[in-house]
């Protein structure tokens, strides 16, 4: 963002504008919301593929800009800079996208594979899905990653950046599915808050027949303090899987020069129409903690 200060219009031009309130006839307040109607402002601009450049940059405002979806994939820019302002962005075409939000409380999402999504300063809203990488910066950002459609086995890097953040993964738990690459997060300095959401799924083990059990890995979270970050894993039900429930929640830890690496595993039991199944979530932390630190909803074991 770059802010013009002008200085020199002082003198004579303040004299005027004194002189000409004193003959005003009330019409200034429309005229000037007559011309901060347009691009600029608050009010931003209205994106388009159309208006990149020949360097593939798409360059917004110093107001609310918006891009939304349906755009022309042919014309998709390597860049989205959207400058200051609380802008709002849909990137629905795969690979490749930077997305940056500048300074401002942005609304950022890619429904495709393979874009950046970078929020900036202030309190940003980033949703990603496959390997999309997202950076909310410096505010109290929420950061959702939805690897329930995962699509290849790249795996995405999410950083909350400094502040007290909320970041989610959405998961499946039972997938017969390899193409799950999953998600490194680190929360960054502040009291983060990170929520595992796993969506039982009832599938047959349809890849390999050697153990009979469908194995998935869920996340890797980098730098859990558990003096401040919290950890919450919730087990989501479907009419198939109301039933099923946890046979074991495992929790191992090791310690190497001071850095403690968990894994949490949940085993949900086999049944007439589902593989056994186990979920895995792996953190990492500079303290040691117990599995009593960790939130679990809907998690019951038998």
């Amino acid at each position: 963002m770059i802010g013009f200060v002008l200085l020199a219009v002082m003198g004579t031009a303040a004299i005027g504008a004194g002189i000409f309130d004193l003959f005003d006839d009330g019409n200034d307040d429309d005229n000037s919301a007559s011309n901060d109607s347009g691009a600029g402002g608050d009010q931003g601009q209205v994106l388009s593929y159309e208006d990149t450049d020949s360097l593939g940059l798409l360059s917004g405002a110093d107001g609310d800009d918006t891009l939304s979806g349906g755009q022309d994939p042919d014309l998709a820019p390597g860049t989205i800079d959207l400058m200051a302002g609380d802008d709002t962005a849909v990137v629905e075409h795969p690979f490749g996208i930077q997305v940056l939000g500048g300074e401002g409380d942005d609304t950022l999402s890619s429904t495709s594979v393979g874009n950046t999504l970078i929020g900036g300063a202030g309190n940003d809203t980033l949703t990603g899905i496959d390997a999309n990488d997202m950076d909310g910066g410096a505010g109290d950002d929420v950061i959702t990653f939805d690897s329930d459609v995962e699509l290849n086995d790249n795996v995405a890097i999410i950083d909350g950046g400094t502040g007290d953040d909320t970041i989610t993964v959405l998961a499946d738990a039972g997938v017969d599915s390899l193409d799950r690459g999953g998600a490194i997060i680190t929360g960054g300095e502040g009291s983060d808050q990170f929520d595992i959401k796993l969506d039982l799924l009832a599938s047959q083990n349809s890849i390999s027949e050697d153990d009979g059990l469908l194995e998935t890995g869920t996340a890797r979270i980098a730098d859990f303090n558990p003096d401040e970050d919290a950890i919450t894993i919730e087990v989501i039900r479907n009419a198939e899987t109301a039933g099923r429930d946890l046979s074991a929640i495992g929790f191992d830890q090791t310690e190497v020069d001071g850095v403690f690496t968990t894994e949490i595993s949940m085993q949900f039991e086999a049944t007439d129409t589902a593989t056994e199944a186990v979920s895995y979530l792996t953190i990492v932390s500079s303290a040691a903690f117990t599995v009593d630190d960790i939130g679990f909803v809907n998690a019951y074991v038998t």
